[in-house]
């Protein structure tokens, strides 16, 4: 009797057997790990509607003839009722049910609140809209417990907010996010096994038009897996490249980009005080409060600040006001305390205040620095840094800054101030520029043409050099520029326009 032939199952992917080993190769720690948090009942919560409700209410979305039930109470659910179905439906199986509209714009700002919230658990969050979170974990997990507790951890937190979430973990955004949406609550860490776990997820998961979805289920396709048995160009020429994208994405094939979110607005604090107070002295403990506060929620957003704003308000004149700026974002209490206690010296209230306000600038990620080494110069940039920042404190944030180089030749405009520290434009100027400038440039006698400065005959040591331009700004003008050597010794930088001379700066 003929023995029967066995062939693979997937044509267009034979199974191969592997060598044998002598022992199994351990799986590399993967660079990204992705927690989808998914909202199920966020239409519902998000107008304070507990989905365990005994009541019969309804939220409804859509225009006319197209507005279908989103989500119900169980209240509803026991009568019958369920998303998709239209209102008089849900009307003729529950008679007393109550209908609200959906408020999509409440809805996403309880999802910026929830991804806020999120940041406390890694700075790398990404919102999937309308109803989902995507956090970048793989850095953190271990801070809360491993990637079998992280996700506890997340939905624990989002109920304290009054929502109820889905998590699942995965080495692939998209393959996390639709593992959540099916609540499969599992942590997949190696790429390799998202074929054979996602392949088990009903074929609606992904989005997809509802043709699309009638078309699967003529050909008898239920899950994913039956996607995946599929040759890939005919699924590509009946359904076209994107549903193939979409599940190379999911599946790590292809790269599934996400953007960072991060916090629109800055940080406002508001504090009553007991009464009117006018003396410093006794405002500086609320302000401190305050500003203690503000630094934690900096941390908390895992964010800094460079520039801080303290408003004193009065009942009935302009509240007085101080921005405390830092030459470089700052989260740490014991440096804005500095800074702002030097901003209150000498300062007099227009009035007694009542209120104080913080206002925090804008959000700025916050980049850690490491401590020198023993031995070292240390840093530096740290060091000039937090002198700026006592400089300005002392005499104005506008009467210290730093000089930046241009691009334009002119010496007048060659030049411009700057923030101290910040990266400008550095063309390569000749040496020969002088560190002091007149404004404007001082008339020098001739005699028979020749310079004159002091009563004393100015002797060219260097030049000339052509200088010409200002077209652009309705100048023209062209000057040729020398060293000259006064006969003090001093070093001059001197010019000749039109026959007549020019004294225009000082090298020493």
């Amino acid at each position: 009797m003929a023995r029967p032939l066995s062939l693979p199952l997937f044509p267009e992917e034979p199974r191969l057997r592997p060598a044998p080993a002598p022992f199994a190769r351990p799986h590399a720690a993967p660079e990204r790990l992705w927690l989808a948090v998914h909202c199920p009942r966020l239409t519902l919560e998000a107008l304070a509607i507990a989905p365990a409700d005994t009541c019969a209410t309804a939220v409804s979305a859509g225009e006319g003839r197209n507005i279908r039930v989103l989500d119900c109470t169980e209240g509803a659910a026991r009568l019958g009722v369920h998303s998709g179905q239209t209102p008089q439906a849900a009307l003729a199986l529950a008679p007393m049910l109550r209908f609200l509209i959906r408020d999509a714009a409440r809805e996403q700002l309880i999802l910026q609140k929830l991804a806020g919230a999120a940041q406390g658990y890694t700075p790398n969050v990404s919102l999937e809209p309308p109803d989902g979170l995507l956090l970048e974990v793989a850095g953190s997990a271990h801070l809360f417990g491993g990637v079998t507790r992280i996700g506890a951890c997340v939905r624990e937190a989002f109920q304290r907010h009054g929502i109820t979430a889905l998590t699942a973990l995965a080495p692939v955004p998209l393959a996390a996010s639709w593992l959540a949406r099916a609540g499969q609550d599992l942590a997949i860490t190696q790429p390799e096994e998202l074929r054979s776990v996602l392949g088990r997820l009903p074929v609606h998961i992904i989005p997809c038009t509802p043709e699309t979805l009638d078309a699967f289920d003529r050909l008898g396709v239920r899950h994913l897996m039956d996607l995946f048995r599929l040759p890939r160009d005919g699924l590509a020429g009946r359904f076209g490249r994107d549903l193939l994208s979409l599940l190379d994405r999911a599946t790590g094939r292809l790269p599934d980009l996400r953007t960072t979110w991060r916090t629109p607005g800055g940080i406002r604090y508001t504090r009553e005080l007991p009464g009117e107070l006018d003396s410093i002295p006794v405002l500086l403990p609320y302000v401190e409060f305050m500003l203690d506060e503000f630094c934690r929620e900096l941390r908390a957003r895992d964010a800094a600040v460079d520039r801080v704003r303290l408003s004193f308000r009065h009942w009935r004149q302009a509240p007085t006001t101080i921005t405390v700026g830092s030459a470089r974002p700052h989260r740490n209490f014991a440096h804005w305390q500095t800074l702002v206690r030097n901003h209150l010296q000498g300062l007099a209230l227009a009035a007694p205040a009542h209120e104080l306000v913080l206002m925090g600038g804008r959000i700025k990620p916050y980049v850690a620095r490491t401590s020198h080494l023993p031995g070292t110069d240390g840093d530096t940039d740290g060091s000039a840094a937090e002198l700026v920042d006592l400089l300005r404190a002392r005499l104005g944030r506008r009467r210290v800054f730093g000089v930046g180089a241009t691009q334009d030749a002119r010496p007048e405009h060659a030049s411009s101030p700057v923030e101290p520290g910040s990266a400008w434009y550095e063309p390569r100027l000749p040496p020969s520029r002088p560190l002091q400038l007149l404004s404007p440039p001082s008339p020098l006698a001739s005699v028979d043409g020749r310079p004159y400065h002091r009563g004393g005959e100015l002797v060219l040591s260097q030049g000339p050099e052509r200088i010409e331009g200002g077209w652009w700004e309705g100048e023209t003008w062209k000057r040729d520029y020398y060293q000259a050597l006064s006969g003090r010794g001093e070093r001059l930088w001197i010019f000749r326009e039109r026959r007549r001379w020019f004294l225009h700066g000082y090298f020493a």
